[in-house]
């Protein structure tokens, strides 16, 4: 069996991607964390801001899954090039996705509320 040599780079390309991206949404919320709590002592986080502090980890899995179901189909089932097609588009697109869900998770909870006749930051 030989291994197409432009799509296994096609695929370690969106497997770094993903990666890449999951390093970024965990370092981000990390430090955005640090921030908030420094800046806002006592103020609770948003659901997205707490979720993506408990479980920003669990997005290892995206690369980790598409590098397998990648290898797999390159390997074993290399008739099928419209999964192997999807595969490396949800990839990339989640990539980037889950990069953007996180600026704009963490941009939106600095946006200052008005409840109880005062803004609250």
């Amino acid at each position: 069996m030989t291994i197409s040599k432009p799509n296994l780079v096609r695929l370690l390309a969106a497997v770094f991607a993903a990666a890449t991206s999951a390093w970024f949404v965990v370092l981000y919320t990390h430090f955005s964390k640090f921030r908030f709590e420094f800046e806002h002592q006592g103020a609770n986080l948003i659901v997205i801001t707490e979720e993506m502090a408990a479980y920003g980890a669990w997005l290892f899995a995206l690369p980790v899954m598409a590098l397998i179901v990648g290898l797999w189909l390159l390997l074993a089932r290399p008739a099928a090039a419209t999964t192997f097609e999807a595969i490396l588009a949800v990839t990339w697109v989640l990539a980037f996705a889950l990069a953007l869900f996180c600026i704009l998770g963490w941009q939106v909870q600095n946006v200052p509320t008005f409840s109880h006749m005062e803004w609250h930051y």
